[in-house]
């Protein structure tokens, strides 16, 4: 196994001050990243963020855990993308996910879908971002979205794109992430009610879905950086609920990732 890396995120500042102190302190510390969460809640924007985040940083990675993709059009975020890689000299990491927090749908007016239509809809985003992130135009034509030959907006530095943090925790969206991220992150399922499920986050069901991936994954598997989020401490069986889950998906992957901080180890990414 190759060594864990660690990210740190930020939530609650209110001036520029402090946020940028505190970006400072992530980098001066010798964390690997810096990962924005993404809600409608009282907390800096990531895109913008991460762009003063980028102007006060010169080794630390970028990026996002994660974007909810239901919130942006794939071709206004990919611009967005795009911009923040070159920006940071090539630093940026792209989480994003099929969105989860239904009282931010609520709040927002916004059509909170089944879970296996935000999937195919978030399947949709990140082949029109791969494909701009690519030379030449591109044309897409799909359920939920249409692209007709885009080809002017910039290109990443990072090639053929940035890596994408990809993960959840129903066997769908870890197939996706198995196939199509760089690294792919291990989550509760989320129930019908838009709630996680972080009780059910044990040994079993964290080797379950490393299986899952694995198969999914085939030969790129090997590849792969695999994410999880020990951060879930309100006491006793919690704790151990994320405890058994990083020793699970450690000792089943050859690069191990985790959120809030992330552990990963560094390396080249397969597309």
């Amino acid at each position: 196994m190759k060594p864990f890396r660690f990210a740190a995120g930020i939530r609650h500042t209110s001036t520029r001050v402090e946020f940028v102190n505190e970006v400072r302190e992530v980098e001066r510390l010798g964390y690997s990243a810096l990962m924005l969460s993404d809600h409608l809640v009282d907390q800096f924007a990531p895109i913008s963020a991460l762009g003063v985040a980028a102007g006060v940083t010169s080794t630390l990675r970028l990026g996002t855990f994660v974007f909810n993709n239901d919130l942006r059009h794939p071709v206004v975020l990919a611009q967005e993308l795009a911009t923040l890689d070159r920006l940071s000299d090539g630093r940026l990491e792209i989480g994003i996910g099929a969105g989860w927090n239904k009282p931010e749908y609520d709040a927002a007016c916004i059509a909170y879908d089944p879970g296996s239509v935000r999937i195919d809809r978030l399947a949709e985003s990140v082949v029109i971002m791969k494909g701009l992130f690519a030379d030449g135009p591109i044309d897409f034509e799909g359920r939920f979205y249409r692209v007709r030959g885009f080809e002017d907006l910039p290109r990443p530095i990072q090639r053929p794109h940035p890596p994408f943090v990809i993960g959840g925790g129903s066997p769908k969206l870890l197939r996706f992430a198995a196939q199509q991220a760089q690294i792919v992150g291990i989550a509760p399922r989320v129930r019908p009610d838009g709630k996680a499920d972080v009780m059910g986050c044990t040994l079993a069901s964290s080797e379950a879905k490393v299986a899952i991936i694995r198969e999914a994954a085939g030969s790129r598997f090997d590849q792969l950086e695999i994410n999880t989020y020990p951060s879930f401490s309100a006491g006793p069986p919690p704790v151990r609920c994320r405890t058994e889950s990083v020793s699970a998906t450690a000792s089943s992957f050859p690069r191990t990732t985790s959120s809030g901080p992330l552990m990963s180890s560094s390396g080249a990414w397969p597309t």
